[in-house]
């Protein structure tokens, strides 16, 4: 399922995120151009992939957190990175928040809320 907001979700759910990020500006970025994105609590970590090489990647377990460094981004260069949690806990009602930073800029927010499929 595409986290998006407003979504209800349940246990079990893979949620895949997706984050476009792209130099607009008329020069390469000067600087190592790093995206962190913060795990919400009842989730947990599975997968990940990028559409460009990156410099490093890293899954800090213990902040829950996800670290990017991309890079110096050339004019006109985007990445896209796709990353993949499935929900291990919670209760109905619960929120599960992502955000994230990348450079010195916040990404969206998603929220989606636990429930459960009356089906």
């Amino acid at each position: 399922m595409s986290a998006n907001n407003n979504n209800i979700v349940e246990l079990k759910d893979i949620l895949n995120y997706k984050i476009i990020i792209k130099n607009n500006g008329n020069k390469m970025y000067n600087y190592n151009l790093i995206d962190y994105e913060n795990l919400p609590k009842y989730v947990t970590f599975l997968d990940h992939q990028e559409n460009n090489a990156i410099l490093s990647f890293n899954h800090e377990q213990k902040n829950k957190r996800l670290k990017w460094d991309l890079g110096k981004l050339r004019r006109g260069q985007e990445f896209i990175i796709n990353y993949t949690v499935k929900i291990t806990s919670g209760e109905p009602g619960d929120i599960i928040e992502s955000t994230g930073l990348v450079g010195n800029i916040p990404s969206s927010i998603i929220r989606n809320t636990i429930g459960i499929n009356l089906d």
